[in-house]
């Protein structure tokens, strides 16, 4: 949420962001709650025009998350959002991880910081058009291997 001022400055870098509702001040209750209704009415199961599953899975982690889009050889973006409010996003294209950010570091590096982070959430959002190069040049099961390793030796100061 911003003011008045700011949001017309601000919106440019919030949409590149991607995020699900930018809020200006003064809040209209009315739009916050046209936003919010359809998170916490469990009727909606699938988007409109969307075909297959839709799920809000919890208690999961990154690794889990990855292994299930990259085994279905999805075309998508997932974005993680960790407790301490850093974003990262993991771009996949036919079930390989061709690209990951986070904040300061990207490919292996960036896959390795958001395997480490415990706790925030996870959105899938439709991938940026950025082409389909394999940045990390391997597959996707040494990419998360890869990852887990450095997320493990930099959890044991190694």
């Amino acid at each position: 949420m911003t003011n008045p001022t700011t949001a017309r400055a601000v919106r440019p870098e919030v949409d590149a962001l991607g995020p699900i509702c930018f809020l200006e001040k003064p809040l209209d209750l009315a739009v916050l709650e046209r936003v919010l209704r359809p998170e916490l009415e469990p009727g909606q199961i699938a988007p409109p025009g969307r075909a297959g599953f839709s799920a809000a899975i919890h208690e999961t982690d990154p690794i889990s998350i990855l292994q299930l889009k990259c085994l279905g050889r999805a075309c998508t973006e997932i974005e993680f959002l960790n407790a301490r409010g850093e974003l990262g996003r993991v771009t996949l294209h036919n079930g390989d991880i061709i690209r990951a950010e986070a904040p300061g570091a990207s490919g292996i590096a960036a896959l390795a910081k958001m395997v480490a982070w415990k706790d925030g959430a996870a959105r899938e959002i439709p991938p940026a058009n950025a082409g389909t190069t394999n940045e990390l040049g391997m597959g996707w099961e040494m990419a998360l291997m890869e990852a887990t390793r450095l997320a493990d030796e930099g959890a044991h100061g190694a």
